[in-house]
This record gives structure tokens, C-alpha cells and sequence, in this order.
């Protein structure tokens, strides 16, 4: 009895150890400082419009939810595992609240073509390795092409349509298409032939170009200026923004679950 008592007593210590040997390393990992935004595009290759679909989204997400769903892209890894720098960033950022632990992390680095889905301790039962891995894959076709908007919204929605949540805040990319690119440019050839047509035809009647779109308040100010997205944000100036108080990491944990990537 003494003897398995030492045994278990033994590995007990054993374990003790590996953890406080992980924690320690993942501790040393240096990462960048929370920016305080659910969005942090420190790659600098997302638009202002997809951090803002995704601070809206995550927001909505952790006041209904109770999730923390944290986008992250880093030019590299700094010579760690996207493994280890994943799990060091989500336990230093302490992504999730600490009882429920309910936190995902979306990690892309760029020069390293690596990507993981972290998952918290909270929703491994919810997400498991394996489907985070085809959550990944949902985003492949993107970033590969260097499209990195679409791949990570494609990401972020398939993770959410997982979890059984709706979110209208993210909005999921158009399919590719092989004829996609070519067909891009229809429209603005169609806007564009309009405009010649119209301005000639105003052109007769002395008002010029800009006098037969006088109805639309001018090209420098009017309606047209004050056209932007959803969120609040024009898209021709202003800074990130969307309605909440941001991310403020809960003393969320991982031990490692969720899988990894590559582009």
C-alpha cells in the first residue's frame, strides 16, 4: 500500500511539474500587447471594413453568447510553432472568461504561411481538433491567393454556423468562381459607359459632366461623401469602429486544443 501510494504520489509530482514546465515556456513566448480590439491586424493585411465586421461581430458574440472570438494576424512567428505562439497568446491575452472559459483564437502568420484555430478549455467539447482543422481548411483558397479579408471571414463564419450561432455582423465572402475576376470589372465598365452617355447628354444642355449629377450632391461632398459601411465607418476615411467595449481578456485558458494550418 505504502509503496503505491509513493507511485501515485510520484506521478502526481511528475505531472505537476510538466504543467507548471508548459506554463512557464508559453509564459516566455514573446507576443504583442492586447490592442484591447477583437480584430488585431498586426500584419497590417486585413481592410478596416473586416476589423470592423469582426469587433461588431465578436462584440454582439460575447454580450449574447458569453464567447471571446479573437482575430490575430502577425507578419511571422518569431521562430516559435504557430502551436506554442498561439497558445502563449491566448493564455497571456486571457481569451474567454475564466469560469466558462468559452474562447477562440484565429492566428494567421504571413511570411510563415501558418494559420491555427485555438480553442478555450470551455468549448473544446463544442469544437473538437478535427473540426477545427476543416474550419481552417473553409479558408484555404483565400489566403492562398494573398486574400486574407475573405479567408478570415470565411473562417470566422464557418466557426460561427459550428457553434450553431448566427451572426449578421460578419458577412461571409462571395464563392470563388474561375470567371470571378474577369467578371468583377462588368459592372464598373457598365457604370462607367453611363456616365459618358448621361454627361454627353448633358453636355448639350451647357451643364457639363458634373452639372448631370448635380442630383446627387457632388462628388467631393452631398450623398456621396457620406457613403459607408454598416458599422459607422465611411469607406474613404476614419478609424476602426464599432458599438461596444471591446475585448477585455476574462482569465481565459487553453491546454492546446483546436488544430493547425497552412496557406
Amino acid at each position: 500500500m505504502k509503496k503505491m501510494r509513493r507511485t501515485l504520489a510520484c506521478l502526481l509530482l511528475s505531472a505537476a511539474i510538466f504543467v507548471c514546465g508548459m506554463v512557464s515556456a508559453a509564459a516566455a513566448i514573446q507576443v504583442p500587447a492586447s490592442t484591447g480590439k477583437f480584430a488585431n491586424d498586426f500584419a497590417g493585411v486585413l481592410s478596416e471594413e473586416t476589423r470592423n465586421q469582426v469587433n461588431s461581430g465578436s462584440e454582439q458574440l460575447q454580450s449574447k453568447n458569453g464567447i471571446q472570438f479573437v482575430v490575430v494576424t502577425v507578419k511571422d512567428l518569431g521562430g516559435e510553432s504557430v502551436e506554442d505562439y498561439s497558445n502563449a497568446l491566448f493564455n497571456q491575452w486571457g481569451i474567454g472568461d475564466k469560469e466558462s472559459d468559452k474562447g477562440i483564437l484565429l492566428l494567421l502568420s504571413v511570411n510563415d504561411h501558418k494559420d491555427r484555430i485555438e480553442v478555450g478549455n470551455g468549448l473544446q467539447g463544442d469544437i473538437t481538433d478535427i473540426e477545427s482543422k476543416d474550419l481552417l481548411d473553409t479558408g484555404v483558397s483565400y489566403l492562398k491567393d494573398g486574400d486574407y479579408n475573405s479567408g478570415v471571414r470565411e473562417i470566422y463564419v464557418q466557426t460561427l454556423k459550428k457553434l450553431g450561432i448566427s451572426n449578421s455582423a460578419v458577412s461571409a465572402p462571395a464563392h470563388k468562381s474561375t470567371h470571378s475576376r474577369g467578371k468583377s470589372y462588368v459592372p464598373i465598365i457598365i457604370v462607367i459607359a453611363l456616365i459618358l452617355f448621361l454627361s454627353t447628354r448633358r453636355f448639350h444642355g451647357h451643364n457639363g459632366f458634373f452639372g448631370g449629377f448635380g442630383g446627387f450632391g457632388g462628388f467631393g461632398g452631398g450623398n456621396f461623401g457620406n457613403f459607408g459601411d454598416d458599422n459607422g465607418g465611411g469607406f474613404f476615411g476614419g478609424g476602426d469602429s464599432f458599438g461596444g467595449g471591446g475585448f477585455s481578456g476574462g482569465g481565459g485558458s487553453s491546454d492546446g486544443g483546436g488544430a493547425s494550418g497552412s496557406f
